[in-house]
C-alpha cells in the first residue's frame, strides 16, 4: 500500500522535503500556509503517486518502447506515438489504495454529505470523485504531449524525470474574487468591495510583498470576510505578452532557388512539415490573435500551426502590408544564376542591402515603411493589452520588423538572416518594449 506521506498530502501536512521535489511555482503556493497565509483547503498528489501508478500498470517499459519508435524529424510520427501513450495512461487504472486516499481527502473538503467543487491546476473544475480521477489521469497524460516528448529528446532527458505532482483545491468565494499585484498593490476584481475589505486586501498584498523576493500576481477569494489565496504566479510571466514571428516553411520556389517576392506560390511538402513542426514547438504558448500576409505560403504555414495547436478558431487577420519584398525584374529568376551574371557584390546588395532597390521592385527600406506602421497600429495595441500574438510572414517583412524591435542599425540588418520555418519569440512588456527573446529552430 502506498504511504500517505508519499501519495496524497493535505496542504496542512506538507513538509519542506516535499516542496523541494516540486516545481517552484507550486512550491511558492504550497509553502504559503507555513508562512501564516490562509490558503483555500486542498491537497496535492505527489510524484511518488504517479510513479506508483506507472509501476502498478507496468507502463514504463511500454512508454519507453513507444518513444523509441518515434521518428523525431516527422511530425506525424511524434503525434501518433504521443496519442498512443496518452491513451495508455488514461485507460489505465488508479489503484484501490490510491483511490481511497484521494476519496478521503476529497470528501474532507466538502463534508460527508456533499460533494465539493474543486480545481485541478488552475481552471479544471469537477464536482464528483469519478470526474476527479479521470482528470488526474489526463493531467499525467498531458506530460507526454508531442511538445514534451520533443523537448525531452532534444535535451536528452528521461520523460519520467519531471514534476508530475497535482494540486487539488476547493473552489470558494465564487461571488467575491480577484487578483492583487505585490509590485504595486493594485487590486483587480469585478465585485464591489467595502472599504474594510479593500484595506484588508492591501494589508495582505504588503505581507505577500515581504514574503516573495520577486513580484507576484496573487489570485484571492473572499468567503465570510476571510481572504483565501487561490493561486500565485511570478509577475515576470504574468505581465508580459508573447509576440511570435515565424517565416513560412519552404515554398515550391524556395526549393528551386528562385526569387519569389509577390508571386503567390504554395508550400512544398517539406514546407508543410516544417509548419507542423513549428506548431509542436509552440505548444506552450496559447495565442489570442494571428496575423499573416496576403500570400498563400504564409497563410498555409499559419493554418498548419493552428491545426497542430488545436486553435483552428484563432482570430486571424490577413494583410498585404505584411507581404514579402517585391523583387521586381528579378522575380522568378534563379538566385545563383543572378549572382554569376551580376557578381557577388551587386547580388548581396539586392539580396541583403537596406536601401538597395531591385529594378522595378522594393528595397528592404521600402518594406520597413509598410510593415512597421502596420505593426504599431494593429499588432502592438494587442500586445500591450496582454494578448499573445503570432505573425506568419516572410523573410524580408520579418527582417524589417526585427530591425524595428531590436533597434538595429541599417548596417546591422544587412547581416540578419531568417531561415524558412525559424521561430522568433519576443516577450513584450506592458509599455510595448522588448523584454526578452528566444529563437526556436527546426528539428
Amino acid at each position: 500500500m502506498i504511504g500517505k506521506q508519499q501519495s496524497v498530502v493535505p496542504f496542512s501536512e506538507i513538509n519542506p522535503r516535499q516542496l523541494d521535489l516540486i516545481s517552484k511555482i507550486r512550491a511558492d503556493f504550497l509553502g504559503l500556509p507555513h508562512a501564516g497565509f490562509d490558503v483555500s483547503p486542498g491537497f496535492f498528489i505527489t510524484q511518488d503517486a504517479f510513479l506508483a501508478f506507472v509501476k502498478a500498470n507496468k507502463l514504463q517499459k511500454k512508454i519507453d518502447d513507444l518513444i523509441s519508435t518515434i521518428h523525431f524529424e516527422r511530425v506525424d510520427s511524434l503525434i501518433q506515438v504521443s496519442n498512443h501513450i496518452q491513451k495508455l495512461i488514461v485507460d489505465s487504472r488508479i489503484s484501490p489504495e490510491l483511490t481511497l486516499e484521494i476519496k478521503s481527502e476529497y470528501k474532507k473538503l466538502g463534508g460527508i454529505f456533499k460533494k465539493p467543487l474543486v480545481y485541478i491546476g488552475e481552471n479544471k473544475a469537477v464536482d464528483n470523485l469519478e470526474s476527479l480521477l479521470k482528470v488526474i489521469k489526463q493531467t499525467w497524460a498531458n506530460e507526454f504531449r508531442p511538445k514534451q516528448l520533443l523537448l525531452a529528446h532534444e535535451h536528452k532527458r528521461s520523460n519520467f524525470h519531471k514534476d508530475f505532482s497535482i494540486v487539488i483545491q476547493k473552489v470558494i468565494g465564487v461571488n467575491m474574487k480577484g487578483k492583487i499585484s505585490t509590485k504595486n498593490l493594485i487590486i483587480e476584481t469585478n465585485s464591489r468591495l467595502s472599504n474594510k475589505q479593500r484595506k484588508n486586501l492591501e494589508e495582505l498584498g504588503k505581507r505577500l510583498k515581504k514574503h516573495f523576493y520577486f513580484p507576484h500576481v496573487v489570485t484571492w477569494a473572499l468567503e465570510k470576510n476571510k481572504i483565501y489565496i487561490m493561486n500565485v504566479k511570478p509577475m515576470t510571466n504574468a505581465q508580459r505578452s508573447y509576440l511570435v514571428l515565424i517565416r513560412h516553411g519552404e515554398s515550391v520556389w524556395n526549393a528551386k532557388g528562385l526569387w519569389t517576392g509577390w508571386t503567390d506560390v504554395e508550400l512544398s511538402k517539406k514546407g508543410h512539415n516544417q509548419a507542423r513542426d513549428a506548431g509542436l514547438r509552440l505548444q506552450d504558448i496559447n495565442f489570442d490573435n494571428a496575423f499573416t500576409s496576403g500570400l498563400k505560403r504564409a497563410q498555409q504555414t499559419l493554418e498548419e500551426i493552428k491545426q497542430v495547436k488545436n486553435q483552428t478558431n484563432l482570430p486571424t487577420v490577413e494583410s498585404k502590408l505584411l507581404n514579402e519584398r517585391d523583387y521586381g525584374d528579378l522575380t522568378g529568376k534563379n538566385k545563383w544564376e543572378v549572382e554569376k551574371e551580376f557578381g557577388k557584390e551587386q547580388f548581396m546588395k539586392w539580396r541583403r542591402g537596406w536601401d538597395d532597390s531591385v529594378p522595378n521592385g522594393e528595397s528592404l527600406k521600402d518594406v520597413y515603411k509598410r510593415v512597421v506602421p502596420y505593426y504599431e497600429e494593429h499588432i502592438l495595441p494587442r500586445l500591450k493589452s496582454g494578448k499573445n500574438v503570432i505573425v506568419a510572414a516572410h523573410g524580408n517583412s520579418l527582417r524589417a520588423l526585427v530591425k524595428h524591435l531590436e533597434n538595429m542599425s541599417d548596417s546591422e540588418v544587412t547581416k540578419l538572416e531568417i531561415p524558412v520555418g525559424q521561430i522568433l519569440i519576443y516577450q513584450i512588456d506592458e509599455d510595448g518594449n522588448v523584454a526578452g527573446k528566444e529563437i526556436r529552430n527546426q528539428a
